[in-house]
């Protein structure tokens, strides 16, 4: 286990290594209290955060320190060495500190291949002009970082080497000298190849200290300073290919980097001072850690206008300035006119993804969490799984996790619901899997779950592979007792701590109490648990489903019955309502939906249809204008070993 994992391992048990440490404090709040570290008192002196995104930081007033995480403290309470402390951590961990991605399934690794490299020659004439003059960077840097040419002296190449075999390249970037007609210079890279930072191969066993910049010629700016035991490397697309509009985009170098970037401490990141670079850091930020990363603020647009300008000095100051974010509930008004914009006048994607069946006055919004409920057999898991494969399609990636069924079967019926199909053949079934094997992650485990160990892997998903909805089906699997209220509402704080630290939604699937009738329709209410689940919940979804139409279609067949006008009206009733019970934005709106369900694909629409839309298709699920409400054919009676 890493140093950084290590520590995320402990801040994620923060209470319990408090009671490890400091068994003579108490929990008060969120903060355990405590004496002072020099003579451990009952005193109330000492504070440790518990929980949320500061989990960990603790402050010993009497004694007029603190630190940043839970293993400085490790180090104080005990007196001892940082090794020893590490040492001491782990094997106190044991099982509990499992890593977080052993329970994380990602559904298919990438292979990659090797790049060519064809064209390929040392570095001369032209190209060796550009950076040592016109970027006045020293050629023994340029040579450090291995920079070569096309053979066609127009274009400089990039070797991306890989820290374990450094004169290998794991990906190669073409960079044009001369820009095109319209100012800009073109790039390309090699083809079927990882996504990697640039500059890795220059590591030192001792380093402890990672700055990431924006492009490759910063990064060998950076590298002139010799910042003593800093590995300074680069994004593979600049802050654009990060993020665009506040969307992560391209950020497959941090699962690919994961590993390597897990072994710094500390994280510097120095990005363009401009609007792009701005929303980059933030990007990068959100998934390594607010804990452990350090802002670079510039004198000038990047470090090598910098160098150019005879500012070195001025650079090493803005890395010895360097600071964290401010803390998170610390915000100028002006943080937020965006996003106050958006949410009067932009689009509905700017307010949240809207659901597959039709323009309803809801969304599914990021920094929220929603309760799904309704009776066994009512539609919750296969209209989950119809909204992630939508989510996907948008590209939003999800965690399931799903402790009643095996990932086999939750996968087998995903296929299913891609290929609109129930009997998919092998190269529909194959073409279907490897569209949403990138968009999937699975917790895997079936039966009870530590919750603690449950949201640390989500956060892991989130900060490695940029997961942005989790599924925790079902409430009940937490393995916490029904009396056992105080429990209840530890874990729905926690979910909404993890909701508010990061941009992310999380569904909670909880059964209902029992209902006289399979025909009553239940509330938020009936959800069973603590109140608090559905009271701290952003929304609440209750799936119902339509059993007196199905048994009137049902009696209808065994009779035979062909009066049109009676099949009609059945056809007009709604097989499933998704009833919005409670949702705290959208003008506080509460719509009920109707949904009509197609056997045949596992599909719910918001109309009445015979023909299934394949979810890759680019059609859009909406009803044939000339085609009215209801005139398809009755649907087949749900199958009671078949999810609904």
């Amino acid at each position: 286990m890493e140093i950084i994992e290590l520590k995320r391992a402990l801040a994620d048990r923060a209470e319990e290594v408090c009671r490890h440490l400091l068994p003579e404090g108490k929990l008060e709040g969120k903060d355990w209290r405590g004496g002072r570290l020099a003579n451990g008192d009952g005193g109330h002196s000492l504070g440790v955060i518990c929980r949320g995104e500061k989990a960990g930081v603790w402050t010993d007033h009497g004694g007029s320190s603190g630190g940043s995480n839970l293993l400085e403290l490790w180090i104080q309470a005990r007196g001892i060495a940082f090794q020893q402390a590490v040492e001491e951590a782990r094997a106190w961990l044991g099982d509990r500190g499992v890593r977080a991605d052993s329970r994380v399934k990602e559904m298919q690794p990438r292979v990659y291949s090797k790049p060519s490299k064809k064209g390929v020659v040392w570095l001369a004439n032209k190209a060796e002009f550009y950076l040592t003059s016109e970027r006045q960077l020293p050629r023994e840097i340029v040579e450090d970082f291995k920079i070569a040419m096309s053979d066609d002296g127009e274009k400089i190449v990039f070797p991306y080497l890989s820290e374990q075999a450094p004169h290998e390249a794991q990906m190669i970037k073409w960079v044009a000298l001369e820009r095109d007609e319209r100012g800009k210079k073109v790039s390309f890279t090699s083809k079927d190849t990882p996504k990697v930072l640039f500059g890795k191969h220059r590591v030192q066993p001792h380093d402890r200290t990672l700055l990431i910049c924006e492009g490759e010629i910063d990064a060998m700016t950076w590298a002139m300073l010799r910042l003593i035991g800093v590995c300074v490397c680069s994004v593979p697309y600049g802050a654009k290919g990060i993020t665009k509009d506040g969307k992560n985009l391209n950020d497959e170098w941090i699962q690919n980097d994961w590993e390597f970037i897990s072994r710094f401490e500390k994280v510097y990141i120095s990005m363009d001072e401009d609007e792009e670079g701005r929303l980059a850091t933030q990007a990068i930020v959100s998934r390594l850690g607010r804990e452990i990363c350090y802002i670079v603020h510039l004198p000038m647009k990047d470090a090598n206008d910098c160098l150019k300008a005879g500012k070195q000095e001025e650079l090493r100051l803005a890395f010895a300035s360097a600071k964290t974010l401010d803390p998170e509930a610390l915000k100028s008004a002006m943080e937020f006119r965006q996003e106050v914009m958006d949410e009067m006048f932009g689009e509905a994607s700017n307010r949240g993804l809207s659901l597959p069946f039709g323009r309803y006055p809801f969304h599914i919004r990021f920094h929220e969490w929603s309760v799904v409920t309704g009776m066994n057999g009512s539609g919750k898991t296969t209209l989950l799984g119809l909204i992630l494969l939508h989510f996907w399609k948008a590209g939003f990636p999800s965690c399931v996790a799903s402790m009643e069924v095996k990932v086999r079967k939750t996968l087998s019926f995903y296929v299913r619901q891609v290929c609109a199909k129930k009997a998919p053949t092998r190269e529909e079934a194959e073409a279907a899997y490897d569209w949403l094997a990138g968009g999937f992650w699975f917790y895997d485990k079936v039966g009870r779950v530590d919750w603690r160990e449950l949201l640390a892997s989500w956060r892991y998903a989130y900060r490695r592979y940029g997961v942005r909805f989790f599924v925790l089906d079902s409430w009940m699997k937490l393995g916490i007792k029904a009396e056992d209220l105080d429990a209840q509402g530890e874990v729905v704080t926690a979910i909404s701590e993890f909701t508010n630290e990061l941009p992310v939604h999380v569904f909670v699937v909880a059964h209902p109490r029992k209902m006289k009738s399979d025909e009553e329709v239940n509330n938020k209410m009936d959800v069973k648990g603590s109140g608090q689940l559905t009271d701290e919940a952003h929304n609440v979804l209750n799936v119902w489903r339509n059993k007196k139409k199905e048994k009137e279609v049902e009696q209808m067949r065994k009779a035979k019955d062909d009066d049109a006008k009676v099949t009609q009206k059945l056809r007009l009733k709604p097989d499933a309502l998704l009833i919005v019970g409670k949702q705290r934005n959208d003008d506080g709106d509460e719509p009920t939906i109707d949904l009509w369900y197609h056997s045949e694909s596992k599909h719910f629409y918001g109309y009445y249809t015979d023909r299934a839309i394949p979810i890759m298709s680019d059609e859009k699920a909406e009803p044939p204008p000339d085609v009215p409400l209801g005139a398809a054919v009755a649907v087949d009676p749900i199958e009671d070993d078949q999810p609904f």
